[in-house]
């Protein structure tokens, strides 16, 4: 305004037409100041003052709006144009989030996007505990574009589409019943999000190379999620490096960040050390698996597609020929694969499936000798025989005896004797033995048949003849005053021999007996009374 005399006092009125007709006064504006430094509608002019002003805001939309200023003591008035102008309703204000959330984490960025601003006004974002009001405000707790709160302020300009903040949650931000707000200054113009809660962090532990790893190897366990750590071990560090790991090794580490904290756990596990030529041992593995059901210890179980196999309750893990994969019985499919070699477990995820072998995974075994050995025709044998033996399982040999090849004869078996060979195939080697011997036959019996006299003893006959039958090997006669006669036969059968000079007349025995190869025994004896009377 301009042209006031001095220390006259002007008045401004809102009027609904033309003030110096039927227009009407109406209340839909506030006097936010004036260049008296109050919020009064009325103001007094000062000597050698050139103009003054009010800053109003309207509270209602209309049309025909007339600005009045006057003095009504001295009838003096000024108007806007008599035409009136137009107060448009005000915009509805719109306030998004993105990501759009019940749930906030501590440090993530957040963009809070507003639409539908007024030009000229200045819009800010304001985080409550419940409703929005200065009793709940805790926007010290929210960061904007990485400045603590006021920080940035968007102003509405003529051609302003939207205004938008990245926003953050500091760890005192932590817990439910949290709202954003946008509002100018005097929270005229104002928008507030549903309710949300502010969650701390979560800790996580990463493994390089691989939390499995081969007995006796390094790795470094690294945590993530916070801002200082500490390992169950009592380390402070983001990271820890374990080395000659040889058994399972459980840590947990707790991370701070402000007034958060939080644990996680990793679990290390060692792979055991594979002889490259000890052959596949079957074993038991352990399978982790939170959504489809596999997860638990597995037993080993028949082969499948040459290859072994694994199973716990109707599941199976086994090699597909170029993979190996879990069969689900539940489903009876199998649909989670992983590539590999048929000669070790996977130790790595499966397919993206979430599905690991937690113990028991690597190498299933080394290339492997086993050597054994074939006696032909048999290795016991009748004395005197041979015996070929016949190594196999590995590609060159050397027997105990010195010599070499795949096959060795034992001529004239006489005794039990033991023979070993040592096949070698590649770096890898492994030994065996067998005893060669002698058969018995335990199923033949000596027999003393009979025993015959030649003549009687007498003056005629001095000397007579005693003729024994029996079935052996060992024939003797026995008598009186030491007689002795005996025979022997390297084979078994029935023969018949003639005791000589018998002089003496008595009891006389006559015995036959069978010694098999191993030194058993078989005897059986006839008793004969020669009769007479001996010559003197």
């Amino acid at each position: 305004m301009t042209g006031g005399t001095g220390t006259r006092n002007y008045t401004l009125s809102l009027y609904e037409g033309d003030p110096n007709t039927s227009g009407q006064p109406v209340s839909d504006v506030i006097i936010l100041g004036n260049s008296e430094g109050n919020t009064n509608n009325n103001i007094t002019w000062q000597s050698g003052q050139t103009s003054v002003w009010f800053a109003v805001r309207f509270k209602g939309a209309g049309s025909n709006r007339v600005f009045d200023v006057g003095n009504a003591v001295n009838n003096e008035f000024a108007d806007t144009d008599l035409n009136g102008f137009t107060v448009q309703p005000k915009p509805a204000l719109n306030l998004t989030l993105s990501p759009a959330s019940t749930s906030y984490t501590v440090g993530q960025s957040v963009t809070a996007t507003i639409t539908g601003g007024i030009t000229g006004e200045t819009y800010y974002p304001s985080l409550y505990n419940g409703t929005a009001s200065d009793a709940n405000d805790i926007s010290l707790n929210l960061l904007v574009q990485g400045v603590e709160h006021p920080g940035n302020t968007v102003v509405w300009s003529s051609g302003t589409t939207q205004g938008q903040w990245v926003l953050q949650f500091t760890p005192e931000a932590v817990g439910a019943n949290r709202r954003l707000g946008v509002s100018n200054h005097d929270f005229s113009h104002e928008q507030v999000t549903g309710l949300f809660t502010v969650v701390c962090p979560a800790v996580s532990i990463s493994a390089t190379p691989s939390l499995t790893i081969a007995s006796g190897g390094s790795l470094t366990l690294t945590a993530s999620g916070a801002t200082s750590y500490t390992w169950s071990n009592g380390v402070q560090s983001s990271s820890i490096t374990l080395t000659n790991v040889t058994s399972v090794t459980t840590l947990s580490v707790t991370g701070t960040s402000g007034t958060c904290s939080a644990t996680a756990d990793g679990t290390v596990r060692f792979t055991p050390p594979v002889d490259p030529c000890a052959p596949y041992v079957p074993r038991t593995i352990i399978v982790s698996d939170k959504t489809n059901g596999l997860g638990g210890t597995y037993t080993p179980g028949e082969t499948y597609q040459g290859a072994p196999s694994w199973v716990l309750n109707g599941n199976q893990l086994r090699w597909n020929g170029s993979g190996w994969e879990f069969y689900q019985s539940s489903i009876n499919e199998a649909g989670i694969t992983q590539a590999g070699s048929v000669s070790a477990l996977p130790c790595g995820e499966f397919g993206g499936y979430g599905v690991k072998i937690v113990v028991g995974c690597g190498p299933l075994g080394g290339s492997g000798v086993s050597v054994a050995i074939t006696a032909t025709p048999a290795p016991a044998v009748a004395i005197g025989q041979r015996v070929t033996l016949t190594a196999s399982g590995a590609d060159s040999y050397t027997w105990s005896n010195g010599m070499s090849g795949s096959a060795i004869t034992v001529s004239n078996v006489t005794s039990a004797s033991t023979l070993s060979v040592t096949g070698t195939t590649g770096q890898c080697s492994a030994t065996a033995s067998t005893t060669v011997s002698v058969a018995c036959d335990q199923t033949i019996i000596a027999d003393a048949v009979s025993i015959t006299q030649s003549a009687i003893l007498g003056p005629d006959n001095c000397q007579v003849q005693l003729t024994g039958s029996g079935f052996g090997t060992g024939y003797t006669i026995t008598g009186p005053d030491g007689y002795v006669f005996s025979a022997v036969y390297r084979k078994v059968g029935s023969y018949a021999i003639t005791g000589l000079h018998v002089k003496q007349p008595g009891a006389y025995t006559f015995k036959v007996s069978y010694q098999n190869a191993c030194g058993e025994i078989s005897d059986d004896t006839i008793t004969y009374v020669v009769t007479g009377t001996a010559c003197k």
